[in-house]
């Protein structure tokens, strides 16, 4: 009674942990990673910020509007005597109440440095876009990358235990050709030398899969105390995974293009660093002017 108790248990508690582990999909750790990764996130944000800088930029080229007012009470209001025909009189200076407002209203009509901001702007908004897209396929790079290594470790887990259990099955044969005198004891031996190396390859393996789960978990951004396994049957090969063509356009790869897109903010920077140069230039000459005039 106690052993069926017992093994009803160890059952119970086997389903209850092949339940908890979660089974996940290449594409749906994929589309974990993007939704959680730091690196992902950090780009979406960079992408957000770029617009507010776009706006930033586009409000120095709108109409500047300043708006002041200033309303004064004073309390004690100063006194002064004079003298008219004789008689002395006090007479106060000021009012109680002083107000004051002014508007005014600035438009930039031509400011060069002004409008290659806002294009810089602009750029800077592509350009971390193209960063997000970076960012994307390389968390996309690792995940893929990961999540095969779990997967072939787990093959070789299950192509190592069917050695296991032919090489068993293999010793029991010769254990029992041995024993009725048919088989030499150096077979024997030499079984279970093989029997004990394939337990210690697969102890190696299960402690590898730990690891690369871990690392996947990582990569994905989920939680390290997660149980999670790979499917069976998730790569599929096709014509289309081949690369056939040998002549590569390197002008389509996310890198170029990201490089390219820098040095456009580059070439805008070195444009306003000049214009801000010639106008302080010009500053200089009509300050220079007036004092000599």
């Amino acid at each position: 009674m106690k052993i069926k108790l017992s093994l009803a248990f160890i059952l119970f508690s086997a389903l209850v942990l092949q339940a908890q582990i979660k089974k996940i999909s290449l594409s749906e750790a994929i589309n974990y990673a993007l939704e959680n990764k730091a690196e992902s996130k950090k780009a979406s944000l960079e992408v957000t910020n770029s617009e507010f800088l776009i706006q930033e930029a586009r409000a120095n080229a709108l109409p500047q509007i300043n708006a002041t007012g200033s309303l004064t009470y004073n309390a004690i209001l100063q006194q002064t005597a004079l003298n008219f025909n004789g008689a002395t009189q006090i007479i106060q200076m000021g009012r109680p109440w002083q107000s004051g407002a002014v508007v005014s209203l600035n438009q930039q009509l031509f400011n060069l440095a002004v409008f290659t901001g806002l294009k810089a702007a602009k750029t800077t908004r592509e350009f971390y876009q193209i960063n997000k897209n970076l960012s994307d396929e390389q968390v996309i790079e690792k995940v893929a990358t990961s999540y095969y290594e779990v997967y072939k470790t787990k093959s070789q887990i299950e192509t190592v235990n069917r050695t296991l259990a032919n090489t068993e099955q293999v010793r029991d044969v010769i254990q029992n050709l041995y024993e009725a005198g048919l088989a030499k004891k150096i077979d024997l031996d030499r079984t279970n030398v093989a029997v004990n190396n394939i337990k210690s390859n697969k102890q190696q393996l299960e402690n590898a899969l730990s690891l690369r789960e871990n690392a996947l978990k990582y990569f994905i951004g989920m939680d390290i105390a997660e149980n999670i396994s790979v499917q069976d049957n998730t790569f599929e090969i096709n014509g289309t995974a081949l690369l056939t063509d040998v002549n590569v356009n390197l002008t389509n790869r996310t890198e170029f293009a990201l490089l390219a897109k820098q040095r456009e903010l580059l070439e805008l920077n070195k444009k306003a660093t000049r214009t801000r140069f010639t106008q302080f230039k010009l500053n200089s000459k009509l300050w220079l002017f007036r004092y000599w005039r």
